[in-house]
C-alpha cells in the first residue's frame, strides 16, 4: 500500500483561557488526535461548533505548531519545516475557509485575487496570468468575464467559486475545507458540493472535509472522524458510521438517542461531579457509569471502525476492563 499523503499522529493543542484575567482553566482544544488521508481520498471530520474541528484544521496547515504530536505531510514533518521549505512544501496543501465573504479582499479584482498564489509561486508573464486565472475560474466554474468583478458584485456560492479557484492555483494535491458550505444556501450548497466531487475526481484531489451537518458528509467522504471536546471518538467508513454508529455522541448527531438527563449538571449519579480525566461525553451521555470516570481509548472494535467508549451501544459485550458498578 501506498503512503498516506497526510498523516497527523496524537496532536494536543491547549490555549491558555484569557478571561478572568488570564487565571481561568485552560481550553484542551484538540486532544490526542490521529488521522490519515490517502492521496485522492476525502476524510470527513465531523462535530459540533466548538469540538475543535477548526483548530486541527490549522495543526494540519501549519498556521501554528501543536503543543505535541507530529504532522507528515508525504512523509515530511511539518514540524521540522519553516521559511522557504515550507512555503515550497504549502503550495501542496491549500484551504478554504468557511465565509467566503471574509476571506476575499473587496478591493481587489477577482483576476487580483486568484493570480496572488501564481505570482507567489513564481514568474509569469501578465499574459500568461491571465490565461491561468482564466482556466482556474473555468475550473470551478465561473467564466473569465469575472476576472474584471470584485467580491461585492458576487453572491455567496460565486465567491466561494473564488475561493476555490484561488485555492487551485498551486495545483496542490490536497484540499482542507472548513466547512465550505455552511454560510451558503442550500440550494447554491449542492452546487459547491458537486463542484468539490468533479474536482476530486478529474484531479485526483485528496480532501479534508470538516462540517457539523452529517448529510453532506455523507454524500462526500469515504471515511469520517467524528469529533468531542476535542478528541476523535469515533472513525470508520462514513457509511458504516452513519448508519451503525458506535458512540452514543455519534447517535446524538443522528438523532437516534439523546444526552441522560441526569447528566446535565455534569454529575455522576451520586451527585459527586465527574472528575478530570473522565470519558468527555460522560455527563451527557445515557449510557455512562463508574467506568466512564476513566477516559477510553479510541481502539478499533469492528473492521476499520474506531470508538472511544467504554460501553458502546450496539455492541453485545463492554470493553475489556470496563464495568459499570
Amino acid at each position: 500500500m501506498s503512503q498516506p499523503l497526510l498523516v497527523a499522529r496524537n496532536l494536543s493543542k491547549t490555549y491558555r483561557n484569557r478571561g478572568l484575567g488570564g487565571t481561568g482553566a485552560p481550553v484542551h482544544a484538540v486532544r490526542n488526535v490521529s488521522l490519515e488521508i490517502g492521496r485522492g481520498s476525502v476524510l470527513a471530520l465531523a462535530g459540533q461548533s466548538g469540538s475543535g474541528k477548526s483548530t486541527v484544521a490549522r495543526l494540519l496547515l501549519a498556521l501554528e505548531p501543536p503543543d505535541t504530536g507530529t504532522v507528515l505531510f508525504d512523509g515530511i514533518p511539518l514540524n521540522d519545516v519553516s521559511g522557504a521549505r515550507l512555503r515550497r512544501l504549502r503550495r501542496r496543501f491549500q484551504a478554504v475557509f468557511q465565509d467566503p465573504y471574509a476571506s476575499l479582499n473587496p478591493r481587489l479584482t477577482i483576476r487580483t485575487i486568484v493570480a496572488e498564489p501564481l505570482r507567489a509561486a513564481g514568474n509569469l508573464s501578465s499574459g500568461v496570468l491571465t490565461q491561468r486565472v482564466g482556466e482556474l475560474l473555468e475550473l470551478a466554474g465561473l467564466p473569465a468575464r469575472f476576472m474584471a468583478k470584485r467580491p461585492g458584485s458576487l453572491s455567496g456560492g460565486e465567491r466561494q467559486r473564488v475561493a476555490i479557484a484561488r485555492a487551485l492555483a498551486t495545483r496542490p494535491d490536497l484540499l482542507i475545507l472548513d466547512e465550505p458550505l455552511s454560510a451558503l444556501d442550500v440550494s447554491i450548497q449542492a452546487q459547491i458540493l458537486n463542484l468539490l466531487l468533479h474536482l476530486r475526481e478529474e484531479l485526483g484531489l485528496a480532501m479534508l472535509f470538516i462540517s457539523h451537518d452529517l448529510a453532506l458528509v455523507r454524500l462526500i467522504a469515504g471515511k469520517t472522524a467524528v469529533m468531542y471536546e476535542g478528541a476523535v471518538v469515533e472513525q470508520g467508513p462514513t457509511a458504516t458510521l452513519l448508519t451503525a454508529p458506535m458512540h452514543p455522541y455519534t447517535q446524538t448527531l443522528l438523532g437516534e438517542s439523546t444526552p441522560a438527563q441526569t447528566g446535565r449538571a455534569g454529575q455522576l449519579a451520586s451527585g459527586v461531579p465527574w472528575p478530570e480525566g473522565s470519558c468527555p461525553f460522560a455527563p451527557s451521555c445515557p449510557f455512562a457509569a463508574a467506568a466512564c470516570t476513566k477516559e477510553p481509548p479510541l481502539e478499533e472494535l469492528a473492521p476499520d471502525h474506531l470508538v472511544a467508549c467504554w460501553f458502546p451501544p450496539g455492541v453485545k459485550a463492554a470493553r475489556t476492563g470496563a464495568t459499570r458498578s
